[in-house]
């Protein structure tokens, strides 16, 4: 079990500094997580099945089908999908997910080398990762692998990249304490023109203890390795019944002022019959953000569950 520990460490911790570019870091492979992963931050060690994607792969498992599919407007006239499925597997143990996050920019106003209109072109970003997740049999402890292929398109450029996500997840023992160690977005950057941007690879750690019944308290950072910064947050997940799930969290980014409107996100769960759960999340915008594009930024996402005949 120690050497087992002991690799887990050192793939999470030191294998990203061999795979890094310089230039600035890809936005869109960071906008994987669903409403649950939004609303939480960096603290997501609550997270299963296909909410727990894009915060770590370890979560995964579950024992029964799921299908998750979400939208969303950002900003700038952006529009994102995400879809997604996983299902127990019955020969092999764990549970195996595949999903699909697409990223659409159209109508940007084209310019010529006069700076002239020169009509309009479009940005796409596209993912396609394939998961797995599986508890250790008579351990406490659950790993977790997702391998993402990335193709970004740029008007007229086009690059293609491969990422990977590796995850463990450790129940303790004794105390109702679960704990976190992931790495995320592990891989090559892309060249859409002339300089090159790196993945946004990030180290992982988050922890979750449950106070009481409903109410479980929650926290977590993230170190980007291409820019250097942390991120943390501190969150809160109460129960209200078997239908109502309240989140909240607040983030702080290493080397920022803090205080910030949108350093704070707030999010509600709601159990519908049959296994449907829709999510929604919400973080404010303040400044010059908030009274050009809203009020803040807003996603939701619908999960269904079922059980199979056997």
């Amino acid at each position: 079990m120690m050497k087992a520990w002991t690799t887990i460490v050192w793939l999470l911790l030191f294998l990203p500094t061999l795979l890094l570019a310089g230039g600035k870091p890809l936005v869109f492979p960071k906008l994987e997580k669903t409403a649950q992963g939004f609303a939480l931050g960096e603290s997501g060690a609550t997270l299963v099945g296909l909410n727990a994607l894009g915060t770590n792969p370890a979560g995964l498992p579950t024992r029964r089908p799921e299908i998750l599919s979400q939208y969303q407007s950002l900003l700038a006239d952006r529009r994102l999908a995400l879809l997604g499925f996983s299902h127990p597997l019955s020969r092999f143990p764990g549970t195996l997910a595949v999903s699909y996050l697409n990223m659409t920019t159209s109508k940007l106003d084209r310019r010529d080398e006069y700076g002239k209109a020169a009509g309009d072109f479009s940005v796409q970003d596209q993912m396609v990762a394939l998961s797995w997740g599986v508890p250790l049999s008579r351990t406490p402890l659950a790993l977790g692998i997702s391998v993402k292929h990335y193709r970004f398109r740029l008007d007229s450029f086009s690059a293609a990249t491969t990422a990977l996500d590796v995850g463990a997840r450790f129940k303790m023992g004794v105390l109702p304490v679960e704990a976190d160690l992931a790495l995320l977005n592990a891989g090559q950057g892309v060249t859409l023109t002339q300089k090159e941007s790196p993945l946004p690879t990030r180290a992982a750690f988050s922890w979750a203890y449950q106070m009481m019944n409903p109410l479980a308290l929650l926290g977590g950072m993230t170190y980007s390795l291409p820019d250097h910064e942390t991120r943390a947050s501190l969150g809160m997940e109460m129960r209200l019944g078997t239908r109502l799930i309240f989140r909240g969290r607040y983030s702080v980014l290493s080397g920022g002022s803090g205080g910030r409107l949108q350093d704070l996100a707030l999010g509600l769960g709601v159990n519908f019959l049959k296994g449907i759960v829709l999510d929604y999340a919400f973080e404010p915008l303040d400044g010059a953000l908030r009274s050009s594009e809203g009020t803040g930024l807003h996603k939701m996402t619908m999960t269904y569950a079922w059980d199979e005949k056997k």
